[in-house]
């Protein structure tokens, strides 16, 4: 259960008592044949899991905790970019909900951009997908490899207008159950990582802000936890994680598109630029734990300020946001490796109760 980490196979394993592990048997013509894991989760009796095919789409499958032959659940989700198909949740109805993350920073593909690239050469035809009709404004990006525009591929910015994607990026999707058709929740999140719901049924996200690179860079985006709320946009590429809008021009043509901007109601908490969010959890009290995987700096930001590296909780009805569990120390939270520690958190990517 994890985050992309190139070259590695997917492979499931149980952990047994003392740390010894067992190896979850993935079979059949449905098993992943792509490098990347990310989701996990139990349900009715099966293990679902969110993992990449060799035509780089996603795919979300399931298979016995004893291990065995793979079920498809959902084939061909369109993800070629920066970001996946990421944590899985299912209410109590047995609804399933997914994320699916852009395929850039902020809206440009970028050829020096060093996310970009580890998927561009294979990729070229990369792009954000939008999940309606967009207008867009004049807004285009100069890069070695020529003009680039919003919902483009790299070198490509004549189009003002965009057509609405069968299944789209930036989203959030729901599955029910013995439904083979996804449906459209909302949209206009960056990477839409960690699901969960609170007391009241309402979904929670959250999401990882932009990063300060690419030929479109956006300066000090935080993460954040936001309500979802059926059909809402939240305002990506023009707005941050904190639903305020970005510095940088605008790329979409908010009015022409029909576009209100994001209720800033449904926010709940923030953390600091680059925490990099990967799940939620929810107390009985109603608070929130957040795993914070950490930043990548100096990939992601110019500065040497850390974030993440720790679990936080918020508390939903004040927004206050505080430390969990983290390493020992004073200041900023830091990963074990930098501690010295042996036993800590490296990059904390998973929290459940």
């Amino acid at each position: 259960h994890t985050v992309p980490a190139p070259m590695l196979k997917v492979k499931m394993v149980r952990i047994k008592t003392a740390g010894a592990i067992d190896r979850v048997s993935l079979d059949g013509p449905d098993a992943p044949n792509g490098d990347t894991a990310i989701g996990l989760t139990f349900h009715d009796g099966w293990l679902y899991f969110t993992h990449e095919q060799k035509d780089a789409t996603f795919s979300i499958s399931r298979v016995r905790p004893t291990g065995g032959t793979v079920e498809a659940v959902l084939r061909g989700i369109p993800v070629t970019g920066d970001h996946d198909v990421n944590h899985l949740f299912f209410d109590k109805e047995g609804t399933l909900y997914f994320g699916v993350g852009s395929a850039t920073n902020s809206g440009v593909v970028a050829s020096a951009d060093p996310v970009n690239q580890k998927w561009l050469e294979k990729h070229p035809e990369a792009r954000d997908l939008p999940c309606r009709d967009l207008k867009l404004t004049a807004a285009t990006f100069d890069d070695p490899k020529g003009k680039t525009g919003p919902y483009q591929p790299l070198g490509h910015a004549d189009k003002r207008e965009i057509k609405a994607e069968p299944i789209c990026t930036s989203s959030i999707y729901r599955l029910r159950a013995g439904s083979t058709t996804p449906e459209l929740v909302a949209w206009g999140f960056r990477n839409p990582v960690g699901l969960a719901m609170d007391a009241n049924g309402t979904l929670l996200v959250g999401m990882q802000g932009a990063d300060e690179r690419s030929t479109r860079p956006i300066t000090n985006d935080p993460d954040s936890v936001l309500r979802v709320r059926d059909g809402a946009w939240y305002g990506w590429p023009d707005y941050g994680a904190n639903l305020t809008p970005f510095s940088q021009p605008p790329v979409i043509d908010h009015g022409a598109s029909g576009l209100a901007a994001p209720d800033r109601a449904n926010l709940v908490a923030a953390t600091k630029p680059h925490a990099a969010i990967c799940a939620l959890a929810v107390q009985s009290d109603g608070g929130v734990l957040v795993a914070e995987m950490g930043d990548f700096k100096p990939m992601t930001a110019k500065d040497n300020e850390r974030a993440g590296f720790q679990v936080e909780r918020i508390d939903p009805g004040t927004g206050t946001i505080s430390p969990y569990l983290r390493n020992r120390g004073t200041g900023d939270a830091q990963p074990a490796s930098t501690l010295d520690l042996r036993n800590g958190f490296e990059r904390p990517v998973d929290v459940r109760i």
